[in-house]
């Protein structure tokens, strides 16, 4: 869920740990579109009169050709490959009709309205991070915004295309000492992360990524291009704002407040595995109230029948020594950490939560796709011993993937839950559970350690880290925003054009 993946990071980090080389980062790696091959729903159009008519007309290359100034891919366009591919290999078989380069917003609205006409499954790719694939789509119509990558920096805000990477906005505003909010995964598009949540090692003292979105331009399905913000379309702009990639149009620029981006301190540290619990338990319920200006990663790393490990992480907006009191009642119940402290600018810090550090922006920025399998899961209460003795065998079950945990609080939980499309405000933390590879046996030990934790962990789930497999999906990523999500949908999918298999439908 990097340029290498998360479970890498993992790895390398955690046997550099000791000598204070990055850690492994937050779950970055959200969503960015709509539609995936493995539901034949996402492939057929909408049961509507509109629907039906398009759907008897036979889609006409050639004319979107026309009415775009931006490249146009098919399976006989050189480039096509390399111009449909999305990060998670998992979904490497899913190929669409055609993918359009958009070279402009008016490439975008001109896609959509040639999609609605044709009857032709639509979604968008900018990084292509979709956990569940939804950055592409079988048979239907990719819009690739990435050209879209303009950014302007003013006062107090930016302009962001929806084409940028991560990386492209820190490192572009890192140059006037700013940033915003936002994951570790410097190939991660900004609009799938934004439009989701958007959790990171700023988000206890900035908030979400979504919280700094003062604006955004969306074109919806009727091909209109909506400015929205808190005094027009301010609907629509709620919804945007935790609402998902992919559910009510296409994103095409965002406005961003800035934050200052000063030097921070940054920890890491190990524990024994024989320690695991204890590090764990003292983490759930110390890390969501202590000071804001930190935010920290606790993993508990499966080794695939090797020894797990027990790692942490923090970055703190102020000193070291402020770090050091910061993190003492944690240290206090877990005493048999291994911990190294620094301090560092911040768009190094940037590299070592990407697992880069040290490395070229070239390199840092590198898009390298990989196969990986992941849930989620929201804890409400600190854990009781038999909550925390089920995590570690959660991790220790043959197999060996990872537990993530984000710590929540602070600004994050300073946002009543209505006020932005996104619920999750009153959690103590964010499960990640993550395995590399495909086929059987990631899929069993992921159910297996989700089972295992289900009756300690709330029934809601991150949108940005989107699971094919979750049943009961719009109420846990959504919770009690959904209603309103689904009224929002109406009014501007009616049609239910921008449809994937864990979309928001629009009410009734």
């Amino acid at each position: 869920m990097d340029p290498l993946d998360r479970r890498t990071l993992l790895v390398r980090t955690g046997q550099l740990a000791v000598a204070g080389t990055a850690l492994p980062v937050l779950a970055g790696c959200g969503e960015d579109g709509v539609a995936t091959s493995s539901a034949t729903a996402a492939t057929r159009p909408p049961k509507t009169a509109a629907g039906l008519a398009a759907a008897k007309r036979t889609p006409n290359i050639a004319g979107l050709r026309k009415v775009v100034k931006g490249q146009v891919f098919t399976r006989s366009t050189s480039g096509f490959a390399a111009e449909r591919r999305i990060f998670n290999t998992r979904f490497a078989n899913v190929v669409p009709l055609v993918v359009v380069r958009a070279a402009s917003v008016a490439d975008v609205q001109a896609a959509v309205k040639w999609a609605a006409y044709y009857g032709v499954p639509i979604t968008a790719r900018s990084g292509g991070h979709s956990y569940a694939g939804y950055s592409s789509l079988k048979g239907g119509l990719v819009v690739d915004v990435r050209s879209l990558n303009k950014i302007d920096v003013g006062k107090g805000s930016a302009r962001i295309g929806a084409g940028n990477n991560l990386w492209a906005v820190y490192s572009t505003l890192a140059a006037k000492d700013l940033t915003v909010p936002g994951g570790s995964c410097p190939t991660v598009g900004i609009a799938g992360l934004a439009l989701g949540g958007g959790m990171g090692l700023a988000a206890r003292k900035y908030g979400l990524t979504l919280d700094s979105m003062k604006a955004v331009q969306v074109v919806t399905a009727d091909g209109k291009l909506h400015n929205a913000n808190a005094g027009s379309a301010s609907d629509l702009y709620w919804a945007c704002r935790g609402g998902g990639g992919g559910n009510f149009g296409i994103a095409t620029q965002f406005t961003m407040q800035t934050h200052a981006a000063p030097n921070c301190a940054y920890f890491t540290a190990s524990w024994s595995w024989s320690e695991a619990e204890a590090m764990l338990g003292a983490w759930l319920r110390h890390a969501p109230t202590l000071s804001p200006n930190l935010t920290t990663i606790c993993s508990l790393l499966g080794a695939g029948g090797g020894t797990p490990q027990a790692r942490m992480l923090g970055q703190f907006f102020g000193t070291e020594a402020q770090l050091r009191a910061t993190l003492e009642p944690i240290l206090k119940d877990a005493p048999g950490g291994s911990v190294t402290y620094g301090t560092s600018g911040y768009l190094d810090l940037v590299k070592r939560w990407a697992g880069c550090y040290g490395e070229s922006n070239a390199q840092c920025s590198a898009y390298a796709p990989q196969a990986f399998n992941a849930k989620s899961s929201y804890v409400s209460k600190a854990f009781s011993s038999a909550g925390l003795k089920a995590a570690i065998r959660a991790v220790e079950r043959p197999g060996g993937g990872d537990l993530l945990f984000d710590g929540y609080g602070g600004a994050i939980n300073e946002v009543a839950a209505n006020e932005t499309a996104f619920a999750h405000r009153k959690e103590l933390a964010c499960i990640q559970y993550y395995i590399n590879g495909s086929g059987s046996g990631p899929a069993n030990w992921l159910k297996a350690a989700h089972d295992d934790l289900k009756p300690y962990v709330s029934t809601s789930a991150y949108s940005n880290y989107m699971d094919p497999t979750l049943s009961g999906y719009q109420t846990a990523y959504y919770g009690s925003n959904l209603p309103q999500l689904r009224k929002i949908k109406k009014k501007y999918d009616k049609n239910n054009l921008f449809k994937f298999p864990q979309g928001i439908t629009p009410a009734s």
